[in-house]
């Protein structure tokens, strides 16, 4: 049986789609958070818990990096690297708590509104585990202690 190709004309149309649809889906995320945190019933009370921190929260800075992903000046140059989407959705919904990682320079906590944000960080090469305990009120909805801690 012989095998069939597609046609160039073919190729050439999805090819030329290919950047409009790229452009639909760099919205996704903020598309998604917006949806599924539209269902919480009582956003005072939610916790996030999103991998990625949110963008210029200095929960989420990086050394820079130059064309090569080399880090500049040695790593001493940090920037912003978290999503927007995830600092839209903690701006516009102000949940209770939210927990980040993914950048493991970023350890902290930051207010953010009504919102704690916390990024325990990590130093796993090193052999030391880095976490957050928490202690929330479930009375006024609200986080009444924490602490960063390593192990």
């Amino acid at each position: 049986m012989a095998k069939s190709f597609r046609s160039p004309a073919k190729v050439l149309r999805r090819l030329t789609l290919a950047p409009l649809a790229a452009r639909k889906l760099r919205n996704w995320p903020r598309f998604m958070y917006h949806y599924a945190l539209g269902l919480v019933p009582d956003m005072g009370r939610a916790i996030f818990n999103f991998h990625a921190p949110p963008y210029g929260s200095g929960l989420d800075d990086a050394p820079a990096l130059d064309a090569n992903l080399r880090p500049m000046h040695g790593g001493a140059v940090m920037k912003p690297v978290g999503s927007t989407a995830v600092s839209d959705a903690i701006v516009r919904h102000q949940p209770m708590l939210s927990v980040h990682g993914h950048i493991h320079e970023s350890r902290g906590i930051k207010k953010m509104g009504r919102t704690l944000a916390i990024n325990p960080g990590s130093v796993y090469g090193d052999g030391v585990l880095q976490g957050a305990l928490l202690e929330l009120d479930p009375k006024k909805g609200k986080v009444s202690k924490y602490l960063l801690v390593n192990g």
